[in-house]
């Protein structure tokens, strides 16, 4: 819920920079742009897989079965054992389809977001772009990603608040 409030009330940065990026030629393109633009193709694949490929598919037949099973057999219909055959073969589509989801896009686009990181921010709209990346992707989840991290954040934000542009 906080995050809808977030969204909703303030601009999202990562948009100013995909505007910008947008804006100039790739032969122009700054460390930052081409690790950006490489976030940004991998996130449209993770978003588009998750929200209108098999992923999306098997979530929708997966709550449509547990709606119909709650109805059938009440709230508690996993204590059944018809009621666990009947979802068995939802669940395991959807199992399928999260770890396809998992290895091809989702795991690749943390691994990404974590490069971009460490990437100087050239601007302010791509520092405030990189903390939208951080906590898009709740990289704060990740054991591998510590300290360092909102390092790199202070770092930048030190570097440009001296008028020091990359």
């Amino acid at each position: 819920m906080a995050d809808a409030v977030y969204t909703s009330v303030f601009p999202s940065f990562l948009s100013v920079a995909a505007q910008h990026l947008a804006s100039i030629p790739p032969s122009r393109w700054r460390p930052w742009d081409v690790k950006l633009s490489e976030y940004l193709r991998a996130s449209a694949l993770e978003r588009a897989f998750s929200k209108l490929g098999e992923f999306a598919a098997a979530e929708e037949d997966y709550n449509h079965a547990d709606s119909r099973l709650r109805a059938k057999y009440g709230p508690n219909y996993l204590r059944n054992p018809t009621a666990i055959t009947e979802i068995e073969p939802y669940a395991k589509r959807l199992d399928a389809a999260t770890d396809v989801w998992a290895e091809r896009y989702a795991d690749r686009l943390v691994g990404i977001a974590k490069e971009l990181l460490e990437v100087p921010a050239p601007d302010e709209a791509a520092l405030l772009a990189k903390i939208d990346i951080f906590n898009r992707e709740e990289l704060h989840l990740y054991n591998d990603v510590n300290s360092s991290a909102w390092e790199s954040v202070a770092v930048d934000a030190e570097r440009l608040s001296q008028g020091d542009l990359v």
